[in-house]
């Protein structure tokens, strides 16, 4: 990044939460966008993701359950609403 930048995207699952360190981030922000396609859509998206990765789909199913579906909701609960919300 430099003074002649004039738009810089960053991307992030944490970047608005509430707790901190995060919360020290939304004072760069200048706008702010949540893309939230529903956890189903994200639990589908998340067994592909893993099946792709090699995992089986027991497997996958269950990283997806045990570990990033409750981090989404966790996001979910626990961010600032955004500027611009998408669903």
């Amino acid at each position: 990044m430099s003074a002649h930048d004039k738009i810089l995207i960053v991307e992030g699952n944490y970047l608005l939460l509430k707790d901190t360190p995060w919360n020290e981030l939304q004072q760069f922000w200048d706008e702010t966008i949540f893309i939230n396609p529903g956890v189903e859509v994200l639990q589908k998206r998340l067994v592909a993701r893993l099946l792709n990765y090699g995992l089986d789909d027991e497997s996958a199913r269950n990283k997806a359950l045990i570990n990033d579906i409750p981090n989404a909701h966790y996001v979910l609960e626990n961010s600032i609403p955004a500027d611009i919300h998408f669903e």
